[in-house]
C-alpha cells in the first residue's frame, strides 16, 4: 500500500517536523507524535530499575513538562503534597504503606491529581478499591510499553483506563 508523507498537517497541527503518513482512506498514523503532558507527573514505585523504565518511556513517548519519583508511599504523599502532580502512577505494592492506602491520601493532600495505578496486582479486590477510591486509571506493569500513554491520554481526555 502506498503510503503519502505529509508535513503540512504536522505543521497546522503545532507538530513541526513531525511526520502524518495516511495508509488508505479511514486511518492517519502520527509518527513520531509525543504525547504533551502539561503538569507534573509523580512515579511512585518502590523497585528502582522499574521506575527508571517507566520515566524513560515517559521521557521517549511524552513531552513532559516535569517527573518526580517517589520509593515510598508517605514520601509520594509529601511530595505530592508540595508539587501538586496532574498525573500519579503508583504501584499497589509498596514498603511503608500500600499504594491503595497512599494513594487515598495523595486524593486529600493533592484533589487535582489523577491517580493511575501501575503495578502487577491483577487480584479483583485490589482493582475494586482502587475503582473505589475514584483512581482514573490501572495499568498492570507487563503491559505498560503499549498501555501507559494511552492510559495518560485517556486520562487526559476525562475518561478512565484499566488494563484488561
Amino acid at each position: 500500500m502506498k503510503s503519502i508523507v505529509i508535513y503540512e498537517i504536522c505543521n497546522i497541527l503545532g507538530w513541526p517536523g513531525r511526520q502524518i503518513t495516511l495508509r488508505g482512506a479511514d486511518s492517519v498514523i502520527a509518527e513520531n507524535h509525543r504525547l504533551p503532558i502539561t503538569g507534573r507527573i509523580l512515579i511512585v514505585e518502590d523497585f528502582q530499575p522499574y521506575r527508571v523504565f517507566v520515566a524513560g518511556l515517559l521521557h521517549r513517548k511524552c513531552e513532559l513538562q516535569g517527573l518526580a519519583e517517589a520509593s515510598e508511599g508517605l514520601d509520594a504523599i509529601e511530595k505530592a503534597r508540595q508539587l501538586q502532580p496532574l498525573l500519579v502512577l503508583i504501584d499497589v505494592g509498596l514498603p511503608d504503606v500500600s499504594g491503595i492506602e497512599a494513594a487515598r491520601r495523595i486524593r486529600d493532600a493533592s484533589p487535582q491529581s489523577k491517580i493511575i495505578f501501575l503495578t502487577q496486582e491483577t487480584s479483583l479486590e485490589v482493582i475494586s478499591e482502587a475503582v473505589k477510591l475514584g483512581s482514573s486509571g490501572y495499568v498492570l506493569k507487563s503491559e505498560a510499553e503499549t498501555s501507559l500513554v494511552p492510559a495518560l491520554e485517556a486520562v487526559l481526555n476525562g475518561k478512565q483506563f484499566f488494563s484488561k
